[in-house]
């Protein structure tokens, strides 16, 4: 080979050496994946549930609810208590973490719910009302990837500024295949972990995933544990905004 050629040759080398590859332009920080699994949680213009729910407490008899859940893309939500009869046709609108309303057939009234109450347990669970209003996190926490690999991204989300969320910080751990958290923890102001999530057996359809078990334990109540299994899914159904409003919540 001439000098000149393989000098040219070992240089150009060199050069293509210094770009970043694959993975270095794949890099993403905590904020853009947190945005990766809000986009994975509200790609679908609606979503349809029926759950139902086990809550097991030390010392006591386990408890059982049936709900539906009807969801849009703008994280609103609407959900039906089914079961048991004394909550039978109870439902809850949410909007956001702020804006929390329940129908209360009994009394035949909506009321909106006051701050205090969204980080009580709910329903005997061991999940909160702030628990099931959040839907998107991005624009709640702050994202700061802490670690990965080939399979599990782990990223702690702390409050922002001006959030109306009572967690000082979540962290999430997304797998990156679907950008879905197989698992949550949550903390309080002290940095103390008051609670534990998981989310297992997912299952995709026409690119939508969701998990079909869930599972909340509160660390704060004796380690109260509430199971939520999925037995309906539906999507895309062209539910329209105006079911997610207080007078929709009224008329059920």
């Amino acid at each position: 080979m001439h000098k000149s050629l393989a000098v040219s040759l070992f240089l150009g080398l060199l050069a293509c050496a210094a770009l970043p590859g694959p993975a270095a332009a794949e890099e993403l920080d905590g904020d853009a994946i947190l945005a990766l699994m809000d986009k994975a949680h509200t790609q679908a213009k609606d979503q349809f549930f029926v759950f139902d729910v086990v809550t097991e407490e030390a010392g006591k008899a386990a408890r059982s609810l049936r709900f539906q859940v009807t969801l849009n893309n703008k994280s609103w939500r609407m959900v039906h208590f089914l079961d048991p009869g004394d909550v039978k046709d109870m439902r809850v609108l949410t909007m956001d973490t702020s804006r929390i309303w329940l129908w209360l057939p009994a009394f035949k009234k909506v009321r909106k719910m006051a701050s205090h109450a969204k980080a009580q347990g709910f329903m005997g669970t061991a999940l909160s009302s702030e628990d099931t209003s959040m839907v998107t996190y991005g624009d709640l926490f702050q994202g700061k990837l802490l670690s990965q690999d080939d399979k599990i991204w782990t990223v702690e989300g702390t409050r922002r500024e001006g959030a109306d969320v009572a967690y000082a910080k979540i962290v999430f751990e997304i797998r990156k295949d679907i950008k879905m958290p197989p698992a949550l923890h949550y903390f309080n102001d002290k940095g103390v972990e008051v609670k534990t999530e998981t989310r297992t057996s997912y299952e995709c359809k026409d690119g939508l995933c969701n998990p079909r078990v869930m599972t909340m334990i509160d660390h704060t109540r004796g380690d109260i544990k509430s199971t939520m299994v999925r037995r309906d899914w539906k999507y895309n159904q062209g539910v329209d905004d105006s079911f997610f409003t207080v007078r929709a919540l009224q008329r059920g």
